[in-house]
């Protein structure tokens, strides 16, 4: 059974906009997959630290414009 989940254009850019964060941060290549369990990992450590009311700015602008394909909304 394969199980496929779709997300909307603007998560698709801000997880671009996560992976091309994590590629800078570590000089390597990452998967959607490998940016959504560390972004998941970094929580973890840091929940208790962050203030969360100073942190999220909402909404949240994409300064870039990214070329996200059908594929990546999957």
């Amino acid at each position: 059974m394969e199980l496929q989940v779709r997300i909307a254009y603007e998560t698709a850019e801000m997880l671009e906009l996560l992976k091309e964060y994590y590629q800078e941060k570590n000089g390597i290549k990452f998967t959607k997959g490998e940016v959504l369990s560390k972004a998941i990992l970094d929580t973890y450590d840091d929940w208790k630290v962050i203030d969360w009311s100073k942190t999220l700015g909402l909404p949240i602008k994409i300064e870039k414009e990214y070329e996200v394909n059908s594929g990546s909304q999957r």
